[in-house]
């Protein structure tokens, strides 16, 4: 059964929220990314982000399908994509600036309770 899996894409300020299904391959991927930077896919690796071992970013195989990667619908969901890295040519590792975190809600903005 194919599925749908869905990853966030980083390197330096630039996230990328990209869906495929879980047959298609690390190539393919990369030319999903080529379209949108325009870097081609031949000087890209995607590596997988872990906060754990940062320093271990071992680039995923191009001939290889999400799946066969360990990307499933229970791993990389819409509500909580699989994260990886983009390292390209000439970059010296990889490197991920966080995103700015949004500003409080607003009290007007928030749901309340209205007593009845």
């Amino acid at each position: 059964m194919v599925a749908d899996v869905y990853f966030e894409v980083q390197r330096h300020k630039t996230h990328l929220f990209v869906d495929l299904k879980d047959t298609q391959t690390i190539a393919e991927f990369k030319k999903v990314i080529e379209h949108i930077l325009n870097i081609p896919a031949d000087d890209m690796n995607l590596v997988r982000v872990d906060n754990y071992a940062p320093n271990l970013t071992q680039p995923f195989e191009d001939k290889k399908t999400m799946a066969e990667c360990g990307f499933s619908p229970f791993n990389a969901m819409a509500q909580a994509p699989a994260v990886l890295g983009l390292i390209v040519k000439g970059d010296t590792g990889l490197q991920i600036e966080p995103l700015s975190k949004p500003p409080p809600v607003p009290d007007v903005m928030r749901n309340e309770q209205h007593a009845e």
